[in-house]
């Protein structure tokens, strides 16, 4: 607001948390404690062009960046 730059781009973290330590994950297993993902937690990512949605498990119908329709093969 002062001095007109834009504001800074925050990375937010998304993917699943691990119930045994809390971290937050995007694959099957957790990077800190090894858990398995618990079983309602899906993740999507684009099987073909690699685009993941802000929020991995509410996927659009449809990749905005390469069209490709969001089904059981983008699941993680």
């Amino acid at each position: 607001m002062n001095c007109g730059k834009t504001k800074p781009e925050q990375k937010e973290e998304k993917g699943w948390g691990c119930p045994g330590c809390g971290a937050v994950n995007q694959g099957k297993f957790c990077m800190e404690c090894g858990s398995p993902k618990p079983a309602g937690a899906p993740l999507f990512k684009c099987d073909k062009c690699g685009w993941q949605p802000e929020d991995p498990h509410h996927p659009p119908k449809f990749c905005p960046r390469c069209g490709d329709p969001f089904d059981d093969k983008d699941r993680q």
